[in-house]
Parts: C-alpha cells; sequence; structure tokens
C-alpha cells in the first residue's frame, strides 16, 4: 500500500526545483542545498555545527577558486574516484571522513555542472525523482523478493526494473544514446545503494526527519551520486 504522506513532501520538492529551474537563481539553489545536507550531517550527528561552518567556508573557497584560476577535471575525478574506492575498504573510523568529503565532492560537481549545462543537472534531479517514485509505487504494488535485504531493506525487483525502464525511456526520448540512457539509467539504483551501505556502517537509518515520509534530504538525493558522475563524463569527454 502506497504511503499518503510520501506524496505531499514529494509535490513540494518538484515544485521547490522547478521555481528555481525557471527563475535561474543556480547559485541561491546550490546554496540552499547545501543548507539542507549541513542540517541532515547535523541531525544525523556525523558532524558537530562548528566544523559544518569550516567546511561550508572551505567549500566556498573552493568553487571561488575555481572560478578565477585553471581547473584539472582529470585531477578532480581521480579524487573522486579514489575516495570512491577507499570507502569500501577504509577501517571503520575513516568511513564517517571520507563519506563526508564525498557528499562535498557531489556538490562541488553540481556547480561545475550547472556552469557547464544548467539543465542537466535540473534533469538529473528530476529523473531521480521519477525513478524513486515509480520504484516506490511499483515495488509496492508488485512486491516480489527483494534484492539487498541486508543493505537497502525495501528494494525489491520489480520496483527497481520498472524504474529503471522509465528513467532509461525517458533519457533515450531526449536522445541520448542507447547505451548512455541504459547505463545512467541503472545508476540510480547504485547511488541509492551505494548510500545505504554507507548508511549501515555509520549506523544511521536516516539522515533526519526533514521531509515527512522521506527521511532526510540525503535520503532522497543519494540516488543522483552516479548519475551526476557519468553526465559529469559525458559532456566534458573524458
Amino acid at each position: 500500500m502506497v504511503n499518503n504522506n510520501r506524496i505531499f513532501p514529494a509535490i513540494i520538492i518538484v515544485a521547490y526545483i522547478t521555481i528555481f529551474y525557471f527563475l535561474k537563481l543556480d547559485l541561491i539553489f546550490l546554496i540552499s542545498l547545501l543548507f539542507f545536507m549541513n542540517y541532515d550531517l547535523y541531525k544525523s550527528k556525523l558532524l558537530a555545527f562548528n566544523k559544518l561552518l569550516f567546511v561550508s567556508f572551505f567549500f566556498f573557497v573552493s568553487i571561488y577558486l575555481n572560478n578565477v584560476t585553471d581547473f584539472s577535471l582529470n585531477f578532480f575525478i581521480a579524487i573522486l574516484f579514489v575516495l570512491f574506492l577507499f570507502s569500501f575498504f577504509v577501517i571503520q573510523k575513516y568511513k564517517k571522513i571520507i563519506f563526508i568529503i564525498l557528499l562535498y565532492l557531489i556538490f562541488f560537481q553540481l556547480h561545475l555542472l550547472l556552469g557547464i549545462d544548467r539543465s542537466i543537472v535540473f534533469l538529473i534531479i528530476l529523473i531521480s525523482f521519477i525513478n524513486d517514485t515509480s520504484a516506490y509505487i511499483f515495488g509496492n504494488f508488485f512486491k516480489g523478493p527483494l534484492i539487498l535485504p541486508n543493505i537497502s531493506p525495501k528494494k525489491t525487483w520489480s520496483g527497481t526494473l520498472s524504474s529503471s525502464f522509465f528513467s532509461f525511456l525517458l533519457l533515450y526520448y531526449l536522445n541520448y544514446s542507447l547505451f548512455f540512457s541504459l547505463i545512467v539509467s541503472l545508476s540510480f539504483f547504485f547511488g541509492d545503494v551505494f548510500f545505504s551501505f554507507l548508511k549501515r556502517n555509520l549506523n544511521l537509518k536516516d539522515f533526519s526527519k526533514l521531509l515527512n515520509g522521506h527521511g532526510g534530504f540525503l535520503d532522497r538525493f543519494d540516488s543522483i551520486f552516479f548519475p551526476i558522475f557519468l553526465f559529469f563524463l559525458y559532456i566534458t569527454n573524458l
């Protein structure tokens, strides 16, 4: 049965994103997302308030330096990939640090994408909500076996395959190649599972209760991790 508590917050989120898209207030949009992410990090006790202020300041300094200096995209991709690999193998006490660094790198990547092609950023977010909603609806309707019950206890094969199919159709309709559309549509699932894996290691269920029925901001935006990475590679021809 579909939980109606999820519907109203989802409508608010879509309206919020739509307003920023049409008003073209990209920097304010990015700052607002950063605020929600920091709220989740604070409520989940992953970062103390003074440390949140410090890393946020460092984040904006990084944006400024990127705007006034030459920036090596290959170096950025290398750092992101190494941290991603480390998240699986490092000892427990360092997982939180790597997780937080990954989050801020995602936001830095969002900033870069907004400067290159802002429509891509909003497209990724839109598809992530279509993917998440369709997975929830079809998973509840068809039910069936779970994929990774120890990592993501509510993800079913029926919901995941259905949501990936809809994401694939939308991307292919927008004239992306068959292969790229397929890879990106599957990457939403892997992003979700990757963050679920990290949450389990950090003993977290939800990052906060910011969104009724959805958890926190990060609980809804975790699936964009790999799609952002793939689109970044795609449009920069790396």
